[in-house]
């Protein structure tokens, strides 16, 4: 089955814009498709636009209702939109999501994370396991 990447990004920018708290668990699906293909990563970054706080919250609904690597790469976005928005406890608490995650999993952490784990105000908040 195939899936328009361009439909799935505009659904996740319309739920950004309309503050719409759920997410469809079809939408969730592709959306968790989308976050594990390196080339839609600026997509991704892109819509949120200066929504940052709103597409953190967006993420972690995904993250709940996906799995597997999906739900790695969805936890990485909604910190690095945390850390955005100005929230680094937000931000540590969805890498250290990710880390358990990707633990269970048996699954790769994007190096974004690595990247977020070096901020002093992620680090303070991040579990020892984490860091």
């Amino acid at each position: 089955m195939s899936f328009s990447r361009i439909a799935t990004l505009a659904h996740l920018r319309t739920h950004l814009i309309n503050g719409e708290r759920d997410i469809p668990r079809g939408l969730a699906d592709l959306a968790g498709r989308l976050a594990v293909d390196p080339r839609m990563r600026t997509a991704l970054l892109n819509i949120a636009a200066g929504r940052h706080l709103a597409a953190a919250l967006m993420w972690i609904t995904i993250a709940d209702q996906t799995s597997g690597q999906a739900r790695v790469e969805a936890l990485s976005l909604a910190a690095f939109f945390a850390m955005r928005g100005g929230n680094p406890g937000i931000a540590a608490t969805m890498i250290n999501r990710a880390d358990v995650a990707a633990r269970r999993d048996h699954v790769e952490l994007p190096p974004v994370l690595d990247i977020l784990k070096l901020d002093h105000r992620i680090r303070e908040h991040l579990t020892p396991a984490a860091v």
